[in-house]
């Protein structure tokens, strides 16, 4: 299982998500996944939140540092991969990470180096095993 470090406070400041987020009790139902988890042995892999998940192209690596949430389709500017839904790109990076098939630097990193491009070894974002 995979789950990303969202900031619940910010989120809830949108108010287009904040009911949404408010009803699923979301820090309730990740403390009950990671009791569900280890009574069943699974692992649980946390990704970090500033991780570009939707910015980043899942091909090539490019990351679209103007990207907003009201941007639903987006085309890479490297590889010109046309991104239909940018939940399913994020899905698709995300589930490329915690496969350990993707290297990641900091949304941080990224920016201060100036980097487009996502090509070092990972810094600060891990996969943690549910302990």
């Amino acid at each position: 299982m995979i789950t990303k470090n969202e900031f619940i406070k910010n989120l809830i400041k949108n108010p287009k998500l904040s009911r949404h987020i408010a009803d699923v009790a979301w820090g309730q139902f990740l403390t009950l996944l990671g009791y569900k988890s280890k009574s069943l042995g699974c692992e649980i892999k946390k990704v970090d939140r500033f991780f570009p998940s939707s910015k980043r192209c899942h091909v090539c690596g490019w990351i679209k540092q103007d990207l907003t949430l009201k941007d639903r389709q987006w085309k890479c500017e490297e590889c010109h991969t046309f991104h239909e839904s940018r939940d399913r790109n994020a899905a698709i990076n995300i589930l490329l990470f915690a496969n350990n098939r993707l290297s990641a630097r900091s949304h941080a990193e990224e920016t201060s180096a100036g980097s487009h491009r996502n090509t070092a070894g990972s810094a600060e974002i891990h996969a943690q095993r549910n302990t």
